[in-house]
């Protein structure tokens, strides 16, 4: 949900520190992230459905790790037992992978789907652009203007 909604590289949501929201004065939220491309902290908009899945996921981490131990928001599951390991890019495609699989998603030919994480950076940008947003601006380089929202 994370790389659709937001369209952020796999690199960046896996690394995903353990609470990377702040709000503004109005209460709406943003995901603050660090763009590893530009090596900067970045900060954008994010829908209220996606904020609780990022709760969800945070008490889900909680459940696992003493407070200390918390480091990342998606932590890699096996041989991690203090916390300190993000999840692995090649983790992410594997189970993207066999999610698709599982499902059986199936193109207009009936051929089983591939789908790889960064298309859905893809598919913000396309969505950005059918509603009129300038496609100089879908880039993310260009909008990762670290400005924070006002507290």
């Amino acid at each position: 949900m994370i790389l659709i909604e937001t369209g952020l590289r796999s690199i960046d949501a896996l690394r995903l520190r353990f609470d990377p929201i702040t709000v503004d004065t109005a209460g709406a939220p943003y995901l603050v992230y660090t763009n590893h491309k530009l090596a900067r902290e970045a900060v954008i908009p994010i829908s209220q459905r996606l904020l609780e899945q990022i709760r969800r996921q945070q008490a889900d981490v909680a459940r696992r790790y003493a407070s200390e131990q918390r480091n990342y928001l998606l932590p890699r599951v096996r041989a991690n037992h203090d916390g300190t390991l993000p999840y692995s890019c090649d983790t992410l495609r594997r189970r993207l992978a066999r999610w698709l699989a599982d499902c059986e998603i199936r193109d207009a030919t009936g051929r089983a789907v591939r789908v790889t994480p960064h298309q859905f950076r893809h598919t913000l940008a396309t969505r950005l652009v059918n509603n009129e947003v300038p496609l100089a601006q879908t880039w993310d380089d260009a909008l990762a203007d670290p400005q924070t929202p006002a507290a």
